[in-house]
């Protein structure tokens, strides 16, 4: 399953619930956004209200093995207008039953 800068509002965490259940044993799980600390908390968006992969890491129970979560660089510049520099990324694995 891979989610690539998708938004998962906190308010609806069986959406979320319903992401990570659908992996298989042996799938990989990875989530990919900009870093919250590259956006702006003073407009409509509040970055608070979704789950970044960091905290999507952190409702992953003993059924996984994380095999990075970290915030990464970007090598590339971002768009000319928006201020992302970092991206964090998540790639989990769903270990056999």
């Amino acid at each position: 399953m891979s989610l690539q800068y998708f938004p998962l509002p906190k308010d609806n965490a069986r959406q979320l619930g319903n992401i990570i259940a659908a992996v298989a044993p042996g799938g990989t799980l990875l989530v990919v956004g900009h870093s919250p600390d590259d956006l702006p908390h003073d407009g409509p968006f509040d970055p608070n209200d979704f789950y970044w992969p960091a905290e999507v890491a952190e409702l992953l129970d003993d059924s996984w093995e994380i095999l990075v979560d970290e915030t990464r660089p970007r090598t590339m510049p971002a768009p000319e207008g928006t201020t992302h520099v970092n991206d964090t990324v998540l790639r989990a694995v769903k270990r056999p039953a």
